[in-house]
């Protein structure tokens, strides 16, 4: 199977950038009432409790798109949140469901090296979605129009990962 490594060794702080994932691939065309799935694992090593996977998408230019931050953290402000891009600023537009809760979906691991399907949807009334694995209820939801059109991709915030079967369905722009 094709494999899309990435390995950030360093940080999200890209100078005279705000905080945003360090690594994506994105894939080809702008789109539209979008759904991308990915199958991902981390490459984190397991003692590093905010390892994390990101999903791009509405992405406009490195500075204006949005990304569902799934880690093993759940802190209720900077992982396993969906977080938009826009400028100069990076705001969180909604808090995850699990409010509260130290465990976070994200369980792959260096020693867990286990694929994990990710997916987030966006649709043209703004709704969005962020699911893991097999759950039918979503893990982060949200709701803005800012970027209802833009390529989509995958990466982390700052460690490393592996990426396969990802797919895109949507409107192609």
């Amino acid at each position: 199977p094709s494999l899309l490594q990435l390995s950030n060794s360093a940080a999200s702080a890209v100078p005279g950038m705000v905080g945003r994932p360090g690594g994506y691939a994105l894939a080809p065309g702008d789109w539209r009432n979008v759904t991308l799935t990915v199958e991902g694992r981390s490459l984190a090593n397991e003692s590093t409790v905010n390892r994390d996977i990101s999903l791009v998408f509405g992405y406009v230019d490195d500075t204006h798109f949005y990304y569902a931050h799934l880690s093993r953290n759940s802190d209720g402000s900077l992982h396993t949140v969906i977080m938009k891009v826009e400028g100069s600023t990076r705001g969180t537009i909604h808090t995850p469901i699990a409010t509260g809760s130290t465990a976070g979906p994200l369980v792959s691991s260096a020693t867990n090296p286990v694929w994990q399907t990710l997916r987030v949807t966006h649709d043209s009334t703004g709704a969005i979605a962020a699911y893991v694995d097999d759950m039918i209820t979503p893990v982060l939801t949200a709701n803005d129009t800012t970027y209802l059109v833009g390529r989509v991709g995958c990466g982390t915030f700052d460690d490393p990962a592996e990426f396969r079967s990802i797919s895109v369905a949507g409107e192609r722009q």
